[in-house]
């Protein structure tokens, strides 16, 4: 967008513009999920972390900690997602960015439980 400055007629005065840009974001991003469903070793795995807020694109990142072995955090998606290897309880921090740089984060735990004993006859 540009303001534009004119003179009245008989005044000469330089036609002056002045590029300026407005961006208006929306509210800051926050992150509503606080619990994740409970993964299964060796079988496939998928959950999204919701927010609210934010202005796209959005970047998401494990801040801190680390997903269970097999498992991965889509940076454009939010969806943690893959084949957990290894039973166990993981803790970390994802955490989003806005495309104004807001930022939101939470702490998950996500537990992985021994596949099931076959059945036996």
């Amino acid at each position: 967008a540009a303001i534009e400055f004119t003179s009245n007629p008989g005044m000469p005065l330089p036609n002056w513009q002045h590029p300026y840009q407005t961006r208006v974001s929306g509210p800051r991003p926050s992150i509503s999920t606080t619990s994740l469903p409970v993964a299964v070793a060796n079988t496939s795995y998928s959950a999204a972390i919701m927010i609210t807020g934010g202005d796209a694109p959005l970047r998401w990142d494990v801040a801190s900690g680390n997903l269970p072995v097999g498992l991965g955090l889509g940076s454009k998606t939010g969806v943690i997602s893959g084949t957990p290897s290894i039973a166990g309880t993981s803790s970390f921090t994802v955490r989003v960015t806005d495309a104004n740089s807001q930022t939101a984060s939470q702490v998950l735990l996500l537990t992985v439980n021994s596949p099931p004993l076959p059945a036996t006859p």
